[in-house]
């Protein structure tokens, strides 16, 4: 498991005060104790986005989103306007390409999500919890 960490300039409810949030990004494979640790900092009062939480959320209430996934995927990605998991799950099983296309879709969306709600938080550090952090060059930013 690694942890990733950006800053970002928040401001207080005080205007003349700011600071530095502290993006920490926890990273890592499966059952390599993501969550485990992020629950540990969520019990002492650090805010936790939990991205597929947030991922699994978007996909049946986003409007635009579950839109792009029905062209993406076809009408049987929804059932009475919930996400079929065993249906876009068999799409994209060993499937690579249409993996990828699912990854297009709501990747970005989730880093939109994560940066509004990156935004709202008014703590010295806050934390995201992510199955992968991708890197982007040549900037080096993080996209947490």
């Amino acid at each position: 498991m690694s942890e990733i960490i950006q800053t970002s300039k928040n401001q207080t409810s005080d205007e003349n005060f700011s600071f530095m949030t502290l993006k920490v990004g926890i990273t890592g494979g499966i059952g390599s104790g993501k969550t485990t640790v992020a629950k540990v900092f969520e019990v002492l009062g650090i805010p936790v986005y939990y991205a597929d939480d947030a991922a699994k959320k978007m996909m049946n209430e986003d409007a635009g989103l579950k839109e792009k996934l029905m062209l993406a995927f076809g009408k049987d990605t929804y059932i009475n306007g919930a996400l079929n998991r065993t249906y876009l799950s068999g799409m994209v099983f060993n499937n690579p390409e249409k993996l990828s296309l699912l990854n297009s879709i709501v990747h970005p969306a989730t880093i939109a999500d994560a940066d509004r709600w990156m935004q709202q938080q008014n703590t010295r550090y806050a934390i995201k919890e992510v199955p992968g952090i991708k890197c982007s060059e040549p900037e080096g930013a993080f996209y947490i």
